[in-house]
């Protein structure tokens, strides 16, 4: 739950007659506040702190049956409290535009749409102006289309692979990007905590305080919410980015061949961060056709090793780590301190990375020695160990005064 909403108190089960005060109010104001900042509804931020929404729905009824003063504080709050859902609403509508644009076989104006922008309007006219016919009007429009029922009218479509639009992106994306996932995980998220607020205001005004709408809306959105993360997982597991990686690689290095090493791997790594995977990488960019002595390799796990040498005016090399965001972070750290041991390197053998596997490296996947060949050497997708999935350090040559690096990535 957001540190901006999580401390918000859950709406009282009864609002009595002698209790009239600003405090339901504020707690709202505060989870509206909350929500501004993220730039949306979200359920999955705040299920729970919607329910002082129907605290504030039954506050209004309470109102009713007093005569308030012209500058009573509850009705302040209430016209600071429409002004702030005014906004959040104005926020929601690209997100609703950008449903209306996949769901094309669905009439989503008609049937999702414009039912959803009526009731919000009727909601802020009841804030603005609490009286018997601005709930009446609320009612009649709540009756006409409950959220729960334009909720599941959406859900029943987002279940669905093929009408889902974030199954349908993602699926489209070569190289299946965390951004669009993120892109339409936050929508949906939001569309169904907006309709979770209306069915929690009506709970309040209209509903006799009764939560069950609420409920099983809320039931219902989560099971969705699950099966989105389920196919997430699947993503995050799925290796059918690795071909598309390289075919997509090979066409960036031919058409950049005039920057230079440093540059190309600086953007190869934005890319790599970008993949929705559980893999962690290491990635290399330098000079082509290196004599042995200044560049070698061993590989334990070739297939997860891609190498594109001479593409592009130069030699390109990523290797992917299957285990290194899962793995104890003490196996890591114990790599570490193994590759750091090496003091010198002994060139004169011409295949150091084979000469060092001889003496294993715990759980290498690969090691390379690289030196004197403009390399540009990078890790992605990695958020534990800022020096990547595994480790790599700088050694002497015995007999030289020049160095050489050497790598090595984690299973």
């Amino acid at each position: 739950m957001s540190d901006l909403v999580k401390n918000v108190v859950v709406v009282p089960q009864e609002v009595g007659a002698l209790y009239i005060s600003t405090d339901d109010v504020d707690k709202a104001i505060s989870v509206t506040k909350a929500l501004l900042d993220l730039g949306q509804f979200a359920f999955t931020k705040t299920p729970l702190s919607m329910g002082i929404f129907g605290a504030v729905g039954g506050l209004i009824q309470v109102i009713l049956s007093f005569s308030q003063e012209e500058k009573d504080p509850v009705m302040e709050k209430l016209g600071d409290l429409e002004k702030q859902i005014d906004r959040l609403a104005d926020q929601m509508n690209a997100k609703f535009d950008d449903l209306k644009a996949f769901l094309t076989e669905f009439n989503f104006f008609v049937e999702i749409i414009n039912p959803t922008s009526v009731l919000m309007k009727f909601t802020k006219d009841v804030m603005r102006h609490p009286a018997k016919e601005s709930i009446d009007n609320f009612r009649r429009a709540y009756e006409k289309h409950p959220p729960i029922e334009l909720a599941y009218s959406v859900i029943s479509l987002l279940e669905q692979k093929t009408t889902n639009p974030l199954k349908m992106a993602l699926d489209a994306d070569r190289l299946k990007n965390k951004v669009v996932f993120d892109k339409w995980f936050n929508i949906i998220d939001g569309v169904l905590g907006e309709f979770l607020f209306l069915e929690a205001f009506a709970s309040g005004l209209i509903n006799e305080k009764n939560p069950f709408n609420s409920e099983r809306l809320t039931e219902q959105s989560q099971k969705l919410i699950d099966t989105l993360n389920k196919w997430k997982d699947e993503y995050l597991k799925n290796e059918s980015y690795w071909p598309e990686l390289e075919k997509w690689l090979r066409e960036y290095l031919e058409k950049h061949t005039d920057l230079n090493n440093h540059k190309k791997a600086d953007e190869i790594q934005k890319v790599l961060d970008s993949i929705l995977t559980n893999d962690a990488f290491y990635l290399m960019v330098f000079n082509r056709f290196p004599h042995p002595d200044h560049y070698s390799t061993y590989e334990a796990a070739s297939k997860q090793l891609m190498t594109l040498y001479d593409v592009g005016g130069c030699h390109t090399v990523v290797y992917r780590s299957k285990t290194a965001n899962s793995v104890d972070i003490s196996e890591l750290v114990k790599m570490e301190k193994e590759v750091d041991s090496i003091k010198t390197l002994y060139a004169a053998n011409s295949n150091v990375a084979i000469n060092l596997a001889n003496n294993p490296i715990f759980n290498a996947g690969f090691i390379c020695m690289i030196g004197q060949q403009d390399e540009a050497i990078r890790s992605a997708n990695c958020p534990r160990r800022e020096w990547g999935p595994g480790w790599w350090k700088t050694a002497n040559v015995k007999g030289r005064s020049d160095t050489r690096k050497v790598l090595a990535g984690y299973l």
